[in-house]
């Protein structure tokens, strides 16, 4: 690994895409932050295979700059970058892909990638029910999570945002647990939206 890391420092072409491919290979998380300086390249090889490589070594801290490759006018890149962030799908690349919702060019792979991942990550979904764009999207995939989440639903439930709190009583709804019953009768007292729709 330490040699093949002294060839992203000194050489160019084919060599260097080989030597970044061997460290994907042999996930070498040591070099995540060289390989993620290759991926502007000028080589496209180059870039394609810094690509597939954090993908293969899989490393949280890619996740950013796997997003904004979604965008890169190379189809190959936007699939390798697709393709790393599902088997990353860490906290920060679903909060980076519900912002990518609102971008009419990543949109589409942005939601096969938040479905693929499961969107796990229940507070950066429960922030994106306040905004229009992105609300229906959380809604449903905050729906098809387990029962697991159910308590943080109850505590959104019952926080101080009126938006979170009318949009969460639906998705317990739709959660069809029954473990949701007792918190969504306690919520029909609630005033507006929130009332009405537990």
């Amino acid at each position: 690994v330490v040699c093949l890391s002294g060839v992203l420092e000194t050489t160019s072409g084919e060599p260097l895409a080989r030597a970044i491919y061997l460290l994907g290979k042999l996930k070498a998380t040591s070099a995540v932050d060289a390989i993620i300086q290759r991926l502007n390249d000028p080589d496209p090889a180059v870039r394609r295979f810094a690509a597939i490589a954090l993908t293969e070594i899989g490393d949280p801290r890619a996740e950013e700059y796997l997003v904004a490759l979604l965008r890169d006018k190379d189809p190959a890149l936007r699939t390798y970058a697709a393709v790393g962030l599902m088997s990353i799908g860490g906290r920060i690349s679903i909060r980076l892909l519900l912002a990518s919702l609102n971008d009419p060019e990543t949109r589409w792979l942005a939601v096969r990638i938040l479905d693929k991942i499961g969107s796990r990550d229940v507070d950066s979904l429960s922030t994106a029910l306040k905004d229009e764009r992105t609300g229906w999207y959380a809604e449903e995939a905050l729906a098809r999570l387990d029962g697991n989440v159910l308590p943080q639903l109850e505590e959104r439930l019952k926080g101080p945002d009126p938006a979170i709190r009318e949009s969460v009583a639906r998705v317990m709804g739709e959660v069809k647990d029954r473990r949701a019953v007792a918190p969504l009768l306690e919520a029909i007292q609630s005033a507006g939206d929130t009332g009405k729709n537990s």
